[in-house]
């Protein structure tokens, strides 16, 4: 939509604040890809996210992990057990 933005600009009008007309408005149009190439874009970005929301996981279990490793040191030291 971005890309749109300065054609967009280009419709409106008006002294005070620019407005575009819901006629302009109706006769912008947007081509999108074939529904098949828009399903195979959908599933990728599917897959992606499902990986993005694994690394966060496993991220996650890491940093709880670091911030538990002081009090852990701490209660094997006290307990004569890290050597």
């Amino acid at each position: 939509m971005k890309h749109y933005v300065p054609t967009l600009q280009s419709l409106g009008s008006g002294a005070t604040f620019t407005e575009i007309s819901k006629s302009a408005l109706q006769r912008f149009t947007i081509p999108l890809p074939p529904l098949p190439e828009q399903r195979r874009i959908a599933a990728l970005l599917n897959r992606r996210m499902a990986l993005a929301e694994e690394l966060r996981v496993a991220a996650q279990a890491r940093l709880d992990a670091v911030q538990a490793l002081p009090g852990t040191l701490l209660r094997l030291g006290l307990a004569g057990e890290l050597w």
